[in-house]
Order: structure tokens, then sequence, then C-alpha cells
């Protein structure tokens, strides 16, 4: 990245030291040139301190409107960035990089894109072809300019806002509360959920003997949650700011039993010796809801299902051995809502190419 002190000095060789006249004449070149350097260097605000300044000098030039759409797309000022760039075309149709940055700021962004009509006045085939492209006839106090393509990273906001959201819980609901298998399955896979979005999310959950020492031995249906006036009620007695349920929608075990025949060569018999391996191939076929609401004011927020078939090889033919909830086999099908989850309430980032003015 380029320093302060560097820019300084590339913009002093590429102006040149001039009379004490022409620099005053041309201070709008130096601050359009500032600002196009430290937009390259991904210094953002910078770059808008000297752009505005060279506005203020040269109100009517399209290199800093240019410019100055692209620090407006960078902070997701789109209303600003469209009159940026729209404003440049507007000064100088005869230049392409104008009408190219708005075309690909329009599409990107609505999918239509603005055409503005061309100057009567034509561009030699020359000036088309060059990458130092010539000016309008408007723009004639700058004869030359040159264009940079970069890359630029913008901030974008999360689909779900989280940051007032600091304490939370979570509940697990199985579909068959009979089923002792699909309740414990339950519990664990609450367990796994918040231990893996504890990891990943900034707000602290409760745990489960916090949520016993307030509510006892009373347990909470889901029926009863599934008012956005519970969510707001048990929020205020627990007093957190959002809520996870958890619903396990199915949960089907199926196991076979069967054998590989296998060999080994014994060196006793000096032969390959058979022999049958027992396995059991285990088959769960599971569904889960999890969603997230807003405890202020029960909204719900993220709301997601999940279903997929889970198997595993477990050796020998005695189930004893084969635990119900198996970490291993349910460890990626639960990251896949955490990573989820993370994923929309995450500022995310877009990569973006736009083409920087410099004058000549």
């Amino acid at each position: 990245m380029l320093g302060h002190k560097t820019i300084w000095i590339f913009l002093l060789l590429l102006t040149g030291c001039g009379t004490v006249t022409s620099a005053i004449k041309q201070d709008w070149i130096l601050q359009n040139n500032i600002g196009a350097q430290y937009i390259k260097s991904n210094l953002m605000n910078d770059a808008k301190l000297h752009l505005l300044k060279a506005l203020e000098l040269a109100p009517q030039k399209a290199s800093i409107y240019n410019n100055l759409g692209i620090v407006y797309e960078y902070f997701n000022k789109k209303e600003e960035a469209t009159q940026s760039y729209q404003k440049a075309v507007e000064l100088d149709s005869q230049t392409p990089v104008y009408q190219k940055n708005l075309n690909s700021f329009e599409s990107e962004y609505s999918g239509t894109i603005t055409t503005f009509k061309q100057n009567p006045q034509k561009t030699s085939s020359k000036l088309q072809t060059s990458s130092k492209l010539q000016t309008s006839s408007k723009l004639q106090t700058s004869s030359k300019i040159s264009t940079s393509k970069i890359t630029i990273s913008r901030k974008l906001e999360p689909k779900i806002k989280i940051d007032k959201i600091n304490r939370v819980a979570a509940f697990a609901f199985p579909e068959n509360r009979q089923d002792k298998n699909t309740l414990e399955i339950s519990k664990m896979m609450l367990k796994l959920f918040k231990f893996n979005i504890s990891e990943e999310s900034p707000f602290y959950i409760l745990e489960d003997y916090e949520i016993k020492e307030l509510f006892g031995d009373e347990s909470i249906t889901f029926e009863e949650l599934n008012k956005s006036s519970k969510i707001v009620t048990l929020n205020k007695i627990l007093s957190t700011d959002g809520l996870f349920i958890i619903k396990i929608d199915k949960f089907n075990d199926n196991r076979h039993k069967d054998f590989e025949l296998k060999n080994y060569y014994s060196t006793e018999k000096k032969e390959f010796v058979y022999y049958q391996q027992p396995y059991i191939k285990r088959d769960v076929r599971i569904g889960v809801s999890i969603s997230f609401f807003e405890g202020v004011t029960g909204n719900i927020l993220w709301d997601k299902k999940y279903e997929d078939t889970l198997s595993a090889t477990y050796l020998g033919d005695d189930e004893k051995d084969i635990p119900l909830f198996d970490k291993q086999l349910f460890k990626d099908f639960m990251n896949k809502p955490v990573e989820d989850f993370t994923t929309e309430t995450s500022p995310q980032k877009k990569l973006y190419e736009r083409m920087v003015v410099i004058e000549k």
C-alpha cells in the first residue's frame, strides 16, 4: 500500500514542477490525482477529501465525478454514486471509461443501463484505440488522461443484523416426544449446535442449568412458543435478546447387519486365509427446523429446514457398541446451519472492478 509521502512524490513527478502560475491553474488536477492514488491504495476517506477539494476548484470535470463515484460506491452510498457516474458521462460522453463505469455500476445494482447520447464532436480512431484517451471539448484544460483498472472490496450490510443481541437462549423440541431415541437425539443436537454457534457468533448462549433454575421442573412445549407474544414473554423471563428453536421433524434410524469377505496371508500356513468380517450399516434419515427469534418483538429473523440421510459403517455385529448419538456422524450435518447463520449475520464483502482516471 502506498504511503502518504510516496503518493505526494509520485504526483509531483506526474504533474511536473512547472511555474507557480501553472501549478495554481492545475491545482484541481493535483487534487484529483492525489484522490485517484488514494483510491488505488484503498484509502477511501483520504480519497474523498481530495476529490471534493478538486470538485470545488473545477466543478465541471468528468474525471473528478468518475473517481468520486468509485468512492461513494465503496461506502454504499448508491444515490451519490449514481449521480457522480451519470454526471461524468454527461460532461464527457466521448471518453468510453465513464460510460463503462456507469454501465458496470448500474448493471450490478439493478440490471439496467443508462446510455447517454454521444457528443456531436466525433473522436478520432486513434483516440479510440489509445490507452491514453483525449478528453472532450469540455475538458480541454487537461489534454490527456490515463486510466487504471482497480479491484475494490465493497462492504455490504449483513442480511440479518444481530449487533444489538448479546444474550440468547436455545431450546430443542422433538417431533415425537414419546420416542426416547428422538428425545435423546434432540438434546444432543441442541448441545452440538450451541457449541458450534458459540464459536462463531458474538453473543452468549444460556447453559441448560441456567434455564432449569428459572423454570424448575416445568417444561416448555413447542406449541407455547408458536406465537410471537410467547417469545417476547419468554425472553423477558430469561433476560435474553434472542431465542433459537431447534425442532427435530424427522428421525429414522435404520440398521442392518452384513459381512465382508476378507483375507490375510498366513506365514504359518503359507497361504491366504479367508474370513468373514461382520459390520453394521447405519442410515439415519434426519430432518431439522431451526429458527431464530428477536427477543423484543418476537419476530422471526432466520428460519431454515435441513434434511439429509447420514450413513456410517461400524465393525462388529453388536449394536450395543454403536452410540445413539455418534458425534462424528452428526457433526457435518449441524455444521451447515451454523455456517448459514454465520454467513447471513456477518458483514459481507463484494469485489468489483472500476476504472480510476488520472489527469495528465
